[in-house]
């Protein structure tokens, strides 16, 4: 049976990802093992090129480092919240690059026994047309894909609701 004693946590700040990222403590904590949690990130779409330079080295300028300031505090302050003395330590990443090549890229580079990432079970039209980052890193990761999905609300809420918006 394999041991895993290095996993990275890929994440997209979702409840999926943060469910994510509870199953990796959670199993790291028992296995006595390293946890790195990884976001990747690209400069938004929707900043206009004249605004969002990139540098020769491919490094956001303008708007996109100022999205890129703000996508590293947010990565900082999602694993703050799993921060616990007596658990696995967090190491965070922000890389620059779209998701899947980044993820698939980080898991072979750091010799990772494990990747554990959310899914946000797409299926259909709006699986079709967003794709699946998650299934895009299974169908040719290097180790082995633990996907989580994010826990559903409570039966009679009216969470995520047309109602509830």
């Amino acid at each position: 049976m394999q041991s895993f004693k290095r996993i990275l946590v890929a994440v997209d700040f979702s409840p999926a990802s943060r469910s994510a990222l509870e199953h990796a403590v959670a199993l790291a904590s028992k296995l006595d093992a390293q946890v790195d949690v990884l976001h990747a990130w690209q400069t938004p779409s929707m900043v206009p090129v004249e605004v969002s330079q990139v540098t020769p080295l491919g490094l956001p300028h303008g708007t996109g480092s100022v999205a890129h300031a703000a996508a590293d505090k947010q990565l900082a302050e999602f694993i703050e919240a799993f921060h616990d003395p007596s658990g696995p330590h967090l190491h965070a990443e922000l890389v620059f690059g779209p998701a899947a090549p980044v993820i698939r890229r980080k898991a072979e580079e750091g010799w990772y026994d494990l990747i554990v990432m959310g899914t946000h079970g797409r299926s259909g039209l709006s699986r079709l047309v967003l794709g699946s980052v998650a299934e895009a890193v299974a169908r040719d990761a290097p180790c082995p894909v633990l996907t989580v999905r994010a826990p559903r609300p409570p039966a009679g809420s009216n969470v995520g609701s047309p109602s509830a918006i």
